[in-house]
């Protein structure tokens, strides 16, 4: 198991057995490829995720007139983190 799916897996399930009971698989050869697909698809997912999110804020403070945030706009919701 690479290091980062082990660490995907010890972070989000504990063990390799843990993750894969609970996507349905054994501890065989060929579910073992299988759970590394998953898993290999979930770090795509976050490392896509993680970029987005990182480019979206930098964006975000340049629009507002380089301001990155901190106050609250009227109308937001305490309670959804800002949300509306």
């Amino acid at each position: 198991m690479s290091g980062n799916r082990y660490q995907t897996v010890k972070n989000g399930w504990g063990s390799r057995p843990n993750f894969q009971h609970s996507h349905g698989l054994n501890m065989t050869p060929e579910h073992i490829s299988e759970g590394n697909a998953i898993l290999d698809g979930y770090m795509r997912h976050d490392n896509h995720s993680s970029n987005a999110n990182t480019s979206h804020s930098q964006n975000a403070g340049k629009a507002k007139g380089g301001s990155s945030g901190g106050s609250a706009k009227s109308g937001t919701n305490a309670k959804s983190g800002g949300r509306t």
